[in-house]
């Protein structure tokens, strides 16, 4: 606020705060292993009297420190993702929006029994598919011409 004169007349001039400067993150898109794990963020501002904020969009996804003044560091931690499908996630630090990608699980697959034996004239085999985790690719793939494969599904959905 300043007070000048002219004329004889008293005028008063406000001049509004400058608008901070959001903050510089890197990186800004991060990756991480299905099994979770961490990450660190670099803040940085040209004025260290900003305070800024730090949060998450999803659950499996958690930010510390929360709040800072000025640059700094903040740990982006991830939980397991026991899915096979990759999952998205976005941090925000001071409006500044960090896409976080995490891999899907590795998919496992078990048949029982693992080795069968037909006789010449042929026949019906059973067998037992398991797949952990349970959204993870399925399916008969690779068999010959004269094998016959099909499915059905007692699937815990």
């Amino acid at each position: 606020v300043a007070h000048i004169t002219v004329g004889g007349l008293i005028y008063t001039i406000v001049q509004s705060a400058a608008v901070p400067a959001a903050p510089r993150v890197t990186p800004r898109v991060a990756t991480i292993e299905s099994g979770g794990g961490s990450i660190q963020l670099t803040v940085s501002l040209d004025d260290e009297h900003v305070a800024w904020t730090a949060g998450s969009d999803v659950p499996w996804l958690t930010v510390t420190p929360s709040r800072g003044v000025g640059s700094g560091n903040v740990t982006v931690n991830a939980s397991v993702n026991q899915s096979a499908v990759p999952r998205g996630g976005r941090i925000s630090i001071g409006n500044v929006p960090i896409d976080v990608v995490q891999d899907g699980a590795t998919s496992q697959a078990s048949l029982t029994p693992s080795n069968w034996s037909v006789g010449w004239e042929g026949g019906t085999l059973t067998a037992s598919l398991a797949l952990s985790p349970a959204d993870g690719p399925g399916g008969i793939t690779n068999t010959p011409t004269w094998l016959v494969a099909m499915m059905s599904c007692r699937c815990n959905t």
